[in-house]
Order: structure tokens, then sequence, then C-alpha cells
């Protein structure tokens, strides 16, 4: 699904400055990572700040990188959701 978005859109990793995902289990996110070839920088995790806020995870990430400036003009993310029943979503957002 994320690299179906980036195929769709004429882009790469190399021009995402964050994937946000849901912030659900270290682990998963980590496997996701290895398993598309993302660098674990590119990850925004506050899980181990937080905990799993269940579906405010994403809103409540995409708050605290716009809050520390995290993300300029130009920048892009993907907002990367999961759940039970294999279900995803992504939403590529350009700052």
């Amino acid at each position: 699904f994320l690299k179906e978005i980036l195929e769709k859109e004429g882009m790469n990793l190399d021009e995402i400055r964050w994937v946000i995902p849901h912030q659900s289990n270290l682990k998963i996110m980590e496997a996701i990572a290895s398993r598309v070839h993302l660098p674990k920088e590119k990850i925004y995790t506050n899980i181990q700040n937080v905990g799993n806020t269940f579906c405010a995870s994403i809103p409540i990430a995409l708050d605290e990188i716009e809050k520390k400036k995290m993300w300029n003009k130009g920048d892009k993310i993907i907002l990367l959701g999961y759940g039970g029943g294999l279900n995803t979503g992504c939403i590529l957002m350009e700052r």
C-alpha cells in the first residue's frame, strides 16, 4: 500500500520527509519499515512516550511534528493506518 501510493504519484521514498504510521506496536512499525526498505529515520514514532492511543495515534503524531516544527513548506509525509481484518489506508500530504 505504501509502495502503491508512491507509484501512483510518480514518487519514491527519498521524496518523503516522514511516514507516520498508526502507533500500535513498535515491532510492527519496524517490520513495515524493513519490508518496504524505509529507513527508520523516516518513521515518526511516539508510542514509546504516549503508548498506543488507538484511533487518535496518527492525529496526535501529526500534531507533535507540527508543534516541534519537524516539517517545512514543501515537505511530504505519509499517514499510514492499519487495523483489524488487514485494513490499510494511506494519505499523502504536502505542507
